[in-house]
């Protein structure tokens, strides 16, 4: 979300650009909070989740795994795009190539 607003800030008055942007953190705040209660609810008690030596059930793992993988994805991939993002954005800068590809990777970087 930090990325989010950081970016959102550097984006100046392109109004598509800042709605795919708030798409992007609507989504992702989405995505996350349905992962929660799938969290706190697939073992009773709850401790049993970290503790398998303690008495109780989990039930619906292979929902929650499958729900956790889709949610790794999702995040990686919104990493990725929000890292690539402010190379369009850098393109149209007014400045030397050089310091706009010096800026690219430096954005870049935020893949890794």
């Amino acid at each position: 979300m930090a990325v989010i607003q950081f970016i959102l800030q550097l984006e100046g008055t392109n109004r598509n650009g800042k709605r795919i942007l708030y798409f992007c953190a609507a989504s992702n705040c989405i995505v996350s909070f349905i992962f929660i209660p799938l969290l706190w609810t697939q073992c009773n008690p709850v401790d049993k989740i970290w503790n398998p030596s303690i008495a109780g059930a989990c039930y619906g793992m292979e929902t929650y795994t499958i729900f956790a993988y889709f949610q790794g994805s999702f995040g990686a991939t919104l990493d990725t795009a929000l890292a690539l993002y402010p190379a369009i954005m850098l393109w149209h800068l007014q400045v030397k190539l050089h310091v706009k590809l010096g800026l690219i990777i430096l954005f870049g970087f935020g893949i890794l």
